[in-house]
């Protein structure tokens, strides 16, 4: 049994001169065992000031040997930090075929990025069969405290303000845990494709 209390304040601001989006999520739970979370998280744009909260999130994924997820920042432990700023801005214009913007998630609490998300507006036909609007990964190190879920419900936010209500979600088969997850904040399961010889479930998630 685990009981719960979530406060949300969503604040959204697009600024001149960072471009940064904010959202904001306080969230408190009690779990049986009486071990508290508590997070303030944030989904924030790339910006100079966050240089050493992203190296320190992209050596976490290096320490683990993971390749990192979402996978636009697939290489960027081979780039510089004016590169893969440069590189995340330039998959925002909405002439791209897949534009699509990514944020980092920052847990207030713990001083860290703990995650990020890629967020797609537009779905070529790779993208509707076994990618999706939104891809994301946690920090392996901080795997299992919530943020997953909050990195989704609060990316749904931000795709319902550019007039986007039905949302693909696709994950493999086996990760049983972004399955959860994905059908936490609403998924439906509409098929499975196997693809690459990998079971791949496609869920749409109203909003």
């Amino acid at each position: 049994m685990v009981m719960l209390r979530c406060k949300f304040d969503s604040r959204w601001g697009h600024h001149s001169n960072d471009n940064i989006f904010h959202i904001k999520m306080f969230f408190l739970c009690y779990n049986i065992d009486e071990k508290r979370c508590i997070f303030m998280l944030t989904l924030v744009k790339l910006n100079p000031s966050m240089k050493s909260l992203y190296d320190s999130f992209i050596e976490d994924w290096v320490a683990y040997e993971e390749k990192i997820t979402p996978g636009i920042l697939r290489n960027a432990p081979k780039m510089t930090f004016d590169e893969v700023m440069k590189h995340l801005e330039s998959n925002e214009s909405m002439d791209l075929e897949v534009p699509s913007l990514t944020y980092f998630a920052y847990d207030d609490e713990v001083k860290k990025i703990v995650g990020a998300v890629n967020i797609r507006l537009k779905l070529n036909p790779w993208y509707l069969r076994e990618g999706g609007h939104i891809g994301g990964g946690v920090r392996p190190s901080m795997r299992q405290r919530g943020y997953a879920k909050e990195m989704i419900r609060l990316s749904l936010d931000i795709l319902k303000t550019y007039e986007i209500h039905d949302v693909l979600m696709v994950c493999n088969k086996k990760n049983i845990a972004s399955a959860q997850t994905i059908i936490k904040n609403g998924g439906i399961l509409e098929n499975e494709l196997i693809i690459n010889g990998q079971t791949e479930q496609r869920y749409w998630i109203k909003i």
